[in-house]
């Protein structure tokens, strides 16, 4: 039985047009049997950039969280008549900054409904983070706000004057199209890893980010959680380049998330009704991946943890070809995302594959009273973030 409203919990709303019952609502911490509710309260608020796009978490919305930091906090909006009007998700974990780990708190996820847009329901939200970060002893918060979303990135005024807001700089996000029959080079070998390769990978990616703010230790321990927490991303979704001596050059994970979320196409931009268009033509002649369709889910492979010795971005650059040209020949996906701090050298990987870019912005949140600034990028000498855009 659900807990009756008090005059704490009810906030008083000046909407037109709506029943009494409807001007208040409440704020509490989601539970299980809400799954539903967010699962819809999800599909009524679309993101918008150059897909209008929504993520179907259907059947279980608490999977992701539970995949994306040590500990997740999630706050929702209901109304007098019980239905969810908005929410949050609050993402805690452990991370490496200046060499040493330390506790963040992530935001992401604000969501209010279309009918709700204009109310306090996102200020009250913020206003839960505001106070994790000022009492429970975080180092700092963070967001990603996709380029264009004006109201989250003008939100963070309501964060107050205890709180500093720092810039640090943008994710480059690529949706790369496997359109094209990839030749990687013959120079390296390339297979899926195995259990002995293990101890190989995670020195290789504690080696690529080590000193990169924001990464998590990459240890054997920490891969072998990572792998054995859901059963759509285990080792056997692990590519690695090596040379002729059996040395591990790069490395590349795959991931279909199809049974945790899926990207819905609401509205496809002008850009992207070219690209159905291009496609279509291209499938009369040549093998495409399926067309985008509105209204239908669109077939996502994630690229996680792509590393490479520091002189070995070619073996890097080719083992993304090597997937690519796998990914082609099966023709079950339509995009491949990966993304990089905009700073990051890694991006070179990339030359020569078809994309298309977008920009997430990054900005970190400290309590002006502590000792040190969280900011991210503080010269054009460091070394860039860290950012894992299948946890996004």
């Amino acid at each position: 039985m659900k807990k009756a409203f008090n005059r704490h919990d009810i906030q008083r709303l000046s909407l037109p047009k709506r029943d009494v019952m409807a001007l208040s609502y409440r704020i509490r911490e989601a539970a299980l049997d809400d799954n539903e509710r967010l699962i819809e309260l999800i599909r009524r608020c679309p993101m918008r950039g150059q897909l209008q796009v929504y993520l179907d978490r259907y059947p279980d919305f608490f999977a992701m969280t539970r995949l994306q930091g040590d500990r997740s906090y999630i706050y929702v909006a209901e109304d007098m008549r019980g239905d969810l009007v908005g929410s949050v998700v609050l993402i805690e974990r452990q991370e490496y900054w200046k060499g040493k780990q330390v506790k963040v708190l992530h935001i992401g996820d604000l969501r209010t409904h279309p009918a709700w847009r204009g109310t306090r329901i996102a200020a009250k939200f913020v206003e839960i983070y505001r106070q994790k970060l000022l009492s429970e002893g975080y180092h700092h918060g963070s967001a990603e706000i996709m380029e264009g979303n004006i109201a989250p990135v003008k939100a963070q005024r309501l964060l107050g004057d205890a709180i500093k807001v720092c810039y640090d700089g943008a994710i480059d996000l690529y949706q790369l199209l496997p359109i094209w029959n990839y030749r990687p080079s013959k120079q390296y070998r390339y297979r899926k890893a195995e259990a002995t390769d293990l101890p190989a990978i995670a020195a290789l990616l504690s080696r690529n980010y080590e000193n990169s703010p924001g990464a998590p230790a990459f240890t054997e321990e920490y891969l072998a959680r990572c792998m054995e927490a859901h059963g759509s991303f285990g080792l056997q979704n692990i590519w690695i380049a090596e040379n002729e001596t059996g040395e591990i050059l790069a490395c590349l994970g795959t991931w279909d998330q199809k049974s945790l979320r899926r990207t819905v196409a609401v509205r496809l931009s002008r850009f992207f009704r070219l690209v159905v268009r291009l496609l279509a033509w291209l499938g009369a002649v040549w093998k495409v991946p399926p067309v985008p369709v509105e209204g239908r889910p669109l077939r996502y492979l994630y690229l996680r943890w792509p590393a490479c010795q520091p002189t070995a971005v070619a073996a890097l650059r080719n083992l993304i070809r090597v997937v690519m040209r796998e990914v082609r020949q099966q023709g079950e996906h339509q995009f491949v995302a990966v993304g990089f701090h905009e700073n990051d050298r890694l991006k070179q990987c990339l030359r020569a594959i078809i994309r298309v870019k977008t920009k997430v912005h990054l900005f970190s949140h400290q309590v002006k009273a502590a000792s040190e600034s969280p900011a991210l990028v503080k010269a054009s000498g460091e070394k860039a973030p860290y950012v894992d855009v299948a946890l996004i």
